[in-house]
């Protein structure tokens, strides 16, 4: 008698699903797949990037940094999120990000459910379905320009104030596995992240804008991570608000640190804004400096 067919066993592990987007053009409708949020029946969470950042510069040049770090931002908030509340029921705080139909599936584990939810609505992520370690959230350090000098001005006053503070900028720190995070300073006292608002249009303000948030994540990430209110602080360089800008300018400016204190707020983290790099570095000098 010949033997009845086997059929594989049905997948036992259920989870919940959802694509996060993002439009890279604000309000122009269009939409790119950012990562994938997901919780098992466990109750484990993950949140992974779908965005692979040489295929980003292919498409967006220079600007597929500041797109993957926004996306990491964005990525990282709704991480937060679900940790403290198992519910895809995240508002988006920031502009142009939504987060796709919920949606249940089986599997082996959380991981082959989200390699399948990346198949199924990412095709950036073509070739990122193995989730190795490279696939966790991560900031990638911008290019370095000229707007970024005045960091260099920074560093040298500490420096020439306190030398032995000089190797606490540009300190690198896991905060998850895989590349390290860059941060400007991490010293015995203090840690801060270094940031600028120009004045120019609507799309440097954005970028600033979103820059800003990925350093205001990172700190409040390294917060998480030492477990202590140990001072976290993002110092805003800005242009003085004087007559010499437009009052729509001021208007602007204003705004973005307006936005940025806000979410610093909501992460227990300070924001501190100078009009100069020797403010900055005196700011920096007075945090790390023992009292008393």
């Amino acid at each position: 008698m010949a033997n009845k067919p086997s059929f594989p066993d049905t997948p036992r592990y259920l989870a919940k699903w959802a694509a996060i987007y993002m439009e890279p053009i604000l309000n122009s409708g269009e939409r790119i797949t950012i990562g994938i949020a997901a919780v098992g029946m466990d109750g484990a969470i993950s949140v992974r990037p779908t965005l692979n950042l040489e295929q980003l510069k292919c498409v967006y040049g220079k600007g597929g940094i500041e797109l993957l770090n926004s996306a990491t931002f964005c990525l990282g908030l709704i991480e937060a999120h679900l940790r403290t509340t198992n519910l895809f029921d995240w508002k988006p705080t920031v502009s142009g990000i939504l987060v796709g139909e919920v949606r249940e599936a089986a599997g082996n584990e959380l991981s082959s459910i989200i390699a399948n939810a990346m198949r199924l609505t990412a095709s950036f992520s073509h070739g990122a379905h193995e989730l190795t370690e490279s696939n966790q959230l991560m900031v990638v350090a911008p290019t370095i320009t000229r707007e970024d000098n005045w960091i260099n001005i920074v560093k040298q006053n500490v420096r020439n104030t306190k030398p032995d503070y000089y190797r606490y900028f540009n300190t690198e720190m896991h905060l998850e596995r895989g590349l390290p995070t860059v941060f400007d300073y991490v010293g015995a006292r203090y840690a801060a992240n270094l940031t600028e608002i120009p004045s120019g249009n609507a799309n440097k303000l954005k970028n600033s804008l979103n820059s800003s948030r990925v350093k205001l994540w990172t700190l409040a990430r390294l917060k998480d991570l030492w477990h202590t209110t140990q001072n976290c602080e993002l110092i805003i360089k800005h242009p003085p608000l004087r007559a010499s800008l437009s009052a729509s300018a001021v208007d602007e400016i204003s705004d973005v640190i307006y936005q940025l204190r806000e979410e610093s707020n909501a992460e227990g983290l300070s924001i501190f804004d100078v009009v100069s790099a020797e403010q900055a570095s005196s700011r920096i000098l007075e945090k790390e400096l023992p009292t008393g």
